[in-house]
């Protein structure tokens, strides 16, 4: 019964009345995307996720992937606006929405990006990736450019598990299965560190040429940029990381100068209008369907968590 409850509660906090009855994108319209709102590749069909995306608050990656190649081929779409200040993406995910971003603003249309902060006390180069993909990108006054490369870390049980007399029971394959390591070591191994540093810095060494690429500053100065510590926002203009020190309703009104949009409508809200936005034309020929799987693989039977997602 409490749950059921709290479950109602959830499901009527979660409704954006601002979206009902609104059956057609008006002409001049501005698309916003809030990063923070993006969740997961897909939703499966049994998740609540599902619900939250009906009601206004959540959208899948591919979603908004979908959304956005609608919107590049849609004239009454004219812009972007990209609010980075919260995201829960991965770096393969913020590849895949920055590239469809670009798409969009080949197609002749603005894209800004906007965030209070790219990092503070904690990285901020994965979104600040992400807002290389537009025109222009801004911060408020108070913000960081925290853009300085990635790290990895490992948990090890070794030592607490010998002192509460626990003996695990397995063994890893080769040295570069290193799932069984946090086990059966206290620190990293030689292979280890080897496959982990290689796996972060070949992510690194994409993210900084394609930085270096979309912002104009020369590789070496990325790298020396990725070294230093946060950038209070007058050192990321004077460093051309950002284009300039804004309020979010500064930018828009900005935007607005520039595009002449009328109207905002979120992603969610666009995906949610109608499904004719999103069919495509069919192609003769041979075709590849992905077929997302979502969920861990273990032994046993299928079933569903209460949470509503596959198992």
């Amino acid at each position: 019964t409490v749950l059921n409850i709290a479950l109602i509660v959830w499901l009527i906090s979660s409704i954006d009345f601002s979206g009902f009855g609104k059956k057609e994108v008006q002409e001049k319209t501005l698309l916003t995307i809030n990063a923070g709102a993006i969740s997961g590749d897909v939703f499966p069909e049994t998740n609540y996720m599902m619900l939250d995306s009906f009601f206004g608050k959540q959208i899948s990656l591919l979603d908004t992937l979908t959304s956005v190649r609608a919107a590049a081929a849609d004239p009454r779409i004219v812009g972007i606006f990209l609010d980075l200040s919260d995201m829960n993406l991965s770096y393969a995910q913020a590849e895949e929405l920055r590239n469809e971003l670009i798409l969009f603003k080949n197609a002749g249309k603005k894209v800004w990006a906007w965030s209070d902060s790219y990092g503070e006390y904690s990285s901020g180069t994965k979104s600040y990736y992400l807002a290389t993909a537009a025109d222009k990108i801004f911060l408020q006054n108070s913000g960081f450019v925290t853009f300085n490369g990635m790290s990895s870390t490992s948990i090890f049980f070794k030592n607490m598990l010998e002192k509460i007399k626990v003996e695990p029971i397995g063994a890893a394959r080769k040295e570069y299965k290193t799932y069984w390591n946090m086990y059966s070591e206290d620190k990293f191994t030689e292979a280890h560190r080897e496959s982990t540093e290689s796996l972060i810095n070949s992510i690194f060494s994409k993210v900084a040429a394609e930085v270096s690429e979309s912002r104009k500053i020369p590789i070496d100065k990325v790298y020396e940029i990725a070294d230093s510590v946060s950038m209070t926002s007058p050192y990321a203009v004077k460093n051309n990381l950002i284009d300039g020190i804004r309020y979010k309703d500064d930018i828009l009104e900005e935007m607005r100068n520039q595009t002449g949009y009328e109207h905002r409508m979120s992603v969610v809200a666009y995906k949610n209008i109608s499904e004719d936005l999103f069919k495509i034309t069919p192609v003769a020929g041979p075709k590849i369907a992905v077929i997302e799987v979502p969920g861990s693989i273990h032994r046993g039977i299928s079933d569903m968590s209460p949470s509503g997602k596959p198992q």
